[in-house]
C-alpha cells in the first residue's frame, strides 16, 4: 500500500478506520498496528517523501534506507510477513559476502541465505527479484 503512493495509503486508512468503528467486525492487533504505521506513513507523503520497493541490493534487514536522490524510503526486508530479524540479516550477510557482485539466481539466493520458499516466493511476488533467474543452470537450447 505504501509503495503505491498517497492515495492508496489514505483508502487503506478509511478501510481500516471504518472497520474500527464496526463494532461487529474490530480490527486484529496486527490491523490496527498497520494502522498506525499508514498514518505516519501518510505524513512521510505529506512532506513530499514517498515508499520505494525492496531492494535485494538496499534493503536493511530492520531499518528503514533513506534514499537522498530520489527522496524515498527504501523498507527492511523485516517487513515481509513470516520474514524474520534472523532471515533478515542473512540476506545482507549474504550480499556483502558477493562484495558487490550480483546474485546470479533465485536459487543463490535461497541457498547463501535463511530465507524460506516461502520468503523467496514474496520477493519475488513483490519484484524484488525480477532480473534473477530461477537457477545457476544456463539453457543452451
Amino acid at each position: 500500500t505504501m509503495i503505491q503512493g498517497e492515495d492508496a495509503i489514505i483508502a487503506k486508512i478509511d478501510a481500516l478506520r471504518a472497520r474500527r468503528d464496526d463494532r461487529s467486525n474490530p480490527l486484529s492487533n496486527k490491523e490496527a498496528n498497520i494502522l498506525k504505521t499508514l498514518l505516519i506513513a501518510l505524513e512521510m507523503c505529506e512532506r513530499g517523501y514517498h515508499f520505494s520497493n525492496l531492494d535485494l541490493y538496499r534493503s536493511d534487514s530492520k531499518m528503514f534506507v533513506v534514499d537522498e536522490k530520489n527522496k524515498a524510503l527504501i523498507p527492511p526486508f523485516v517487513v515481509i510477513d513470516n520474514l524474520g530479524e534472523s532471515a533478515a540479516k542473512s540476506v545482507v550477510e549474504a550480499r556483502e559476502k558477493l562484495q558487490g557482485k550480483p546474485f546470479l539466481s533465485k536459487e543463490q539466493v535461497l541457498r547463501e541465505t535463511k530465507l524460506s520458499s516461502t520468503n523467496l516466493a514474496e520477493l519475488d511476488r513483490l519484484g524484488v527479484l525480477a532480473d534473477l533467474s530461477e537457477s545457476n543452470q544456463l539453457t543452451l537450447f
